[in-house]
């Protein structure tokens, strides 16, 4: 009794201690109520039944007097501990399979903390997440970047701060696995120290150009902007640091044209608004915009002609003020010769504005230009003090102007009277000497033709003949007597033993042959013989003054030329003629 209860003792000892169920009471309780009471107590600590009757009375718990019973013949009864005598795999010795539900080695309950660190599996639903060691359940100390999850709290064991990046360690990119700030991407603080996102870089160099700001680099913010970096003018950033301004390339204090200023070359610090300007190198270091070549800015290099490139006012078709002593236009004249006729006034240039006037020139007389300045008159050639206005007819001579002393049938009119020369007295006839038929040059009242009407009336019985050509000669014979009556009023009667006639004055077709009208006469040419008719015109009758002879001359006006005498009298008629017409003169 004592044997079988002490084993039993024993057996649930084990047992409580697998299943780590607290025992010790009932176990205590078993030894001092005996064990019907421990069977109770022994069920109540493992939750099971034991099965185990005392039918003999004996205390035992068993039958007494009969063979345990093995219901499943796996060589264990109820007695023995088999605690499922049903089943052949169930029984205290049979191997225990976790986590099924099933106390298969009779323990008391099925198997849930293999390593039996006090944490069931968590394919029990417990929370060892290895439950096959013992070191690894809720709690337990974790060891990092060993690839265990030793306390089970479900984290990468390679990403020790949580942050979801696993450590370098690991074979990730966390390059501090302590922090959870942390990581590949975070968001970088620059400047603190931390490389927050990884990146491996110098966190005092955000722009990753290899400069920090210590170290000189400006703009951290910009990769290409560092000292010593390519610099690109006029962008408006200082790329290598230098500290200069950005639109001042050469650093001569001035903004270059690039950028909107007046540097006209900012690669040169020599070459501004300003500097000293060396004329003739080619640069426009003053950047004034002028023409290097053209020192005056005239517009002209010396190339180009400028002859004093020091004064704006001297260059090629400037005007030039004469007589100053400046080639302004630089012509290369001399500045005292105008009209660059090789004269200058103080060596008698009359006129330096015209180059065909000098001392010595060809003189063109009467255009009112002295070319050969000589001082004289260009209008009196012949320098006799007379122009041709004022009446000298030959200004080539200097011995014939008016007034002076005239020396007849020289031909020349010396004294410009207008008259001619071998007509001395005047009367319009040549002398007879000297081819004419005046045959008295020396009386004005002597000359072919000549007709006094100034003699009032008179009886006129003898002829003085004159035939066109002849000189003053006498035809014989007499004539009826004529007689003329003067009428003052320009007409005259006249009277040839007929009928009288009135006439009137016609100048004729020829000074020469002065004749006058009258009305129709029937007639005896003294000269031809012939017979007047109302067709023909009466030639005119011509006196002369001594000795008071009558020349009746008959002759034909062709042309019909002469005054109208009908319209002085009227009441006269036209009548034909050898010619173009005539007048009739009635009383």
């Amino acid at each position: 009794m004592t044997d079988s209860l002490g084993l039993r003792t024993f057996s649930s000892m084990v047992l409580c201690i697998l299943l780590g169920v607290a025992c010790s009471e009932n176990l205590k309780s078993s030894e001092d109520d005996g064990s019907a009471d421990a069977n109770e107590d022994l069920d109540a600590d493992l939750g099971t039944e034991t099965g185990i009757e005392d039918s003999g009375g004996d205390d035992t718990g068993g039958d007494d007097t009969a063979d345990p019973v093995d219901g499943d013949g796996d060589g264990y009864s109820a007695t023995d501990g088999d605690c499922d005598d049903t089943d052949p795999a169930i029984h205290p010795e049979a191997e225990e399979v976790p986590y099924d539900g099933i106390d298969q080695d009779c323990s008391g309950a099925d198997l849930t903390d293999v390593d039996g660190d006090g944490f069931d599996g968590v394919e029990a639903g417990g929370d060892d997440c290895d439950d096959d060691s013992d070191s690894i359940h809720p709690g337990a100390t974790d060891e990092w970047y060993d690839g265990v999850d030793s306390d089970c709290a479900g984290d990468d064991d390679f990403d020790a701060d949580g942050d979801g990046f696993a450590s370098l360690e690991g074979g990730g990119e966390d390059c501090d696995d302590s922090n959870a700030s942390i990581y590949p991407g975070a968001s970088e603080v620059w400047y603190d120290g931390v490389d927050s996102d990884c990146a491996g870089d110098d966190d005092f160099d955000a722009d990753g150009d290899g400069f920090t700001v210590e170290e000189g680099d400006c703009d951290d913010t910009t990769a290409s902007t560092y000292p010593g970096a390519s610099e690109v003018w006029y962008d408006g950033v200082d790329a290598d640091c230098a500290g200069d301004d950005d639109f001042d390339a050469d650093g001569d204090g001035f903004i270059g044209f690039e950028a909107g200023g007046d540097d006209c070359d900012d690669t040169s610090d020599s070459v501004y608004p300003g500097a000293p300007d060396e004329w003739y190198d080619g640069v426009d270091s003053d950047c004034g915009d002028d023409d290097d070549f053209d020192a005056d800015g005239d517009g002209f290099t010396v190339e180009a002609g400028d002859c004093d490139d020091t004064t704006a006012s001297i260059y090629p078709g400037a005007t030039d003020e004469w007589y100053d002593g400046v080639d302004s236009d630089c012509a290369g004249d001399d500045d005292f010769d105008a009209d660059g006729d090789g004269f200058t006034a103080e060596e008698g240039d009359c006129d330096d504005a015209t180059a065909s006037t000098y001392p010595g020139a060809s003189e063109v007389w009467y255009d009112g230009i002295d070319s050969d300045c000589a001082g004289d008159d260009d209008f009196d050639a012949d320098g006799d003090g007379f122009t041709v206005e004022e009446g000298d007819c030959d200004d080539a001579t200097a011995s014939t102007y008016p007034g002076a002393s005239d020396a007849w049938y020289d031909g020349v009119d010396s004294d410009c009277a207008g008259d001619d020369d071998f007509d001395a007295d005047g009367d319009g006839y040549a002398s007879s000497a000297y081819d004419g038929n005046d045959c008295d040059d020396g009386h004005p009242d002597v000359y072919p033709y000549a007709l006094p009407f100034d003699y009032g009336e008179g009886t006129y019985s003898s002829i003085y003949s004159e035939s066109h050509g002849s000189s003053c000669s006498f035809l014989p014979g007499p004539l009826s007597a004529v007689t003329i009556t003067d009428n003052g009023d320009g007409t005259f009667d006249l009277t040839d033993g007929e009928t009288p006639r009135r006439c009137c004055f016609d100048a004729g077709s020829a000074p020469l042959y002065p004749d006058f009208a009258c009305e129709p006469v029937t007639s005896t040419d003294a000269l031809s013989g012939s017979t007047l008719t109302t067709t023909q015109r009466i030639g005119g009758y011509w006196f002369e003054t001594a000795p008071h002879r009558l020349l009746l001359v008959v002759g034909y006006d062709a042309d019909c030329e002469g005054p109208d005498c009908a319209s002085d009298y009227p009441g006269t008629s036209s009548f034909p003629c050898s010619g173009s017409g005539s007048q009739e003169l009635h009383p």
